[in-house]
């Protein structure tokens, strides 16, 4: 158990991004233990206006992702996972579909599929600075 969820060292850190006023954040820990966590927030106006938890964690040989937003959470399973990329998808849910991490030379890419396509381009960020 664990060693799967090694091949995603690459979302580990802090990542950013800014869409006009509006500022994006997420902070993934490193894998350790079959697991990783995280959090995200929104900022506007200096002010959060949006915020979610994540976990990853290895269960019957997959990678599952678990969103909390508000009190009810939602799981993705693993559909793809590489050195470079993962996909987690729940067709069963309402909307996004599917979630997907990709690195690249940039930075991080973060994706949510379902009734339309939103991307988050983020750069590494310094982790003291939240």
């Amino acid at each position: 158990m664990g060693e799967m969820i090694l091949l995603l060292k690459f979302m580990a850190g802090c990542w950013t991004m800014e869409r006009g006023p509006t500022t994006i954040e997420e902070s993934w820990s490193t894998p350790k233990a079959g697991a990783m966590l995280a959090h995200g927030r929104t900022i506007r106006g200096g002010k959060m206006v949006f915020h979610e938890f994540m976990r990853i964690d290895e269960r019957g040989g997959k990678l599952v992702y678990t969103a909390r937003i508000g009190a009810t959470p939602t799981e993705f399973t693993s559909t793809l996972i590489t050195q470079n990329e993962v996909i987690f998808e729940n067709l069963a849910h309402d909307d996004p579909k599917r979630v997907i991490y990709r690195r690249t030379e940039s930075g991080l890419k973060a994706s949510t599929e379902g009734r339309r396509t939103i991307e988050f381009p983020y750069m590494q960020a310094s982790c003291e600075s939240r």
